[in-house]
């Protein structure tokens, strides 16, 4: 794992490191929340979020993990802003993406589980904003256009009609209906046809071991019945918000924007609570049989902001929080001022400043020795 310190004119790096859970810290590329964390059938763990600005647009990232937190692949990928993803049955994944904003451009593409682009797949034309996958990989796509469309798993067209629904979290259903979250709760049959609109309005959703649903919104949960009725919900008090949440077999776990971590059985009964260490601004979490598994974003160095490098993290935490502690590895003591400004007026009104002589005094306050630094002007 890079861990680095980001200065209004150094970028300061520093070695590799594993802790015994895992922890793992994005490249100095990669300076921005994780987007979407996700879990796959390998038990692998997939990260996306956005890389550093290039030539004056935001590429998206792909990292992959396996399960002990070792990295196996990443990579910046010059499509959309991703949005949304899903993985297919065969492993492959489907990738939605935005470029600006949601009515300006969409577009999907595919996969394969090495991260590379599937050429056999045909993305839709037009302006879409959600994806659902059907159990033999057949996908329906929604948009702004006011018509669905279903294709096969390489993109080649089945039907088309009119209809749409919104771009929230969905749940495959047995026989392939499927619940969309959003403003409000609509259920569809496999040939997207809506079937009926239950007045939730939810961010994410997910089906319990009893086959009941589970659906968040900013500040409550709610436990809705298979007949869509509520049998329980939790409203936080005034200042604590919901964050993320998971369910498995054992529990359903709350991840709060405070990183207060809140486990609840099935039916959302109070079980305990965990408060983790603030250094980590955790965003997404995973619930694992032997622990947890959060992302977020981390930051190394010293206040203020632009003496800081923020990293996209992913870690895994045992039920009791105590897992190694995020530290400020490296942080700049001082930063000189320039021993001189050179101004030049360069041809077509173009002007450039050099400073010279500006000194970093950078100290290593981790237990684990820098073997590498790399100063970038």
């Amino acid at each position: 794992m890079k861990k680095c310190l980001i200065l209004s004119l150094l970028w300061l790096c520093m070695a590799n490191v594993v802790f015994s859970q895992f922890e793992w810290v994005g490249d100095i590329e990669f300076n921005s929340y994780p987007t979407k964390l996700h879990k796959t059938k390998s038990n692998n763990y997939l990260v996306a979020g956005t890389a550093k600005e290039v030539q004056y647009r935001y590429w998206p990232y792909l990292s992959l993990l396996d399960s002990s937190g070792n990295l196996i692949k990443s990579e910046v990928k010059h499509i959309a802003g991703i949005e949304h993803l899903i993985e297919m049955p065969d492993s492959s994944l489907l990738v939605f993406g935005v470029w600006g904003c949601t009515w300006l451009t969409t577009g999907f593409w595919k996969f394969d589980k090495n991260l590379e682009i599937d050429p056999t797949y045909s993305a839709p034309s037009g302006y879409w904003n959600t994806a659902v996958v059907l159990s033999n990989g057949d996908i329906i796509y929604s948009g702004n256009q006011d018509i669905i469309r279903k294709v096969d798993k390489y993109g080649n067209e089945i039907w088309e009609k009119p209809g749409g629904f919104g771009d929230g979290d969905y749940v495959l259903l047995p026989g392939d209906s499927f619940l969309v979250a959003g403003y409000n709760l609509e259920l569809y049959d496999s040939s997207g046809n809506l079937l009926d609109i239950y007045p939730y309005e939810l961010e994410k959703i997910r089906i319990t071991p009893q086959g009941n649903f589970l659906g968040s919104s900013n500040d409550s949960l709610y436990l809705l019945s298979q007949s869509f009725e509520v049998l329980n919900a939790l409203a936080f008090p005034q200042g604590v918000y919901l964050e993320d949440f998971d369910v498995n077999e054992n529990s359903v776990v709350v991840l709060t924007y405070s990183n207060l971590i809140l486990f609840y059985d099935h039916d959302l009964m109070y079980l305990t609570e965990l408060q983790l260490d603030g250094r980590i601004d955790q965003n997404q979490i995973l619930l694992q049989n032997d622990g947890m598994v959060l992302s977020g974003r981390t930051k190394y160095g010293t206040t203020p902001w632009y003496q800081s490098n923020y990293q996209p993290v992913l870690k895994k935490y045992p039920f009791d929080g105590n897992a190694p502690s995020t530290t400020e590895d490296v942080g700049v003591i001082s930063i000189s001022q320039p021993s001189e400004i050179v101004f030049t007026d360069e041809p077509s009104n173009i002007y450039s400043l050099t400073y010279k002589n500006i000194y970093a005094t950078v100290k290593n306050f981790g237990n684990t020795t820098v073997n590498k630094l790399n100063v970038n002007t």
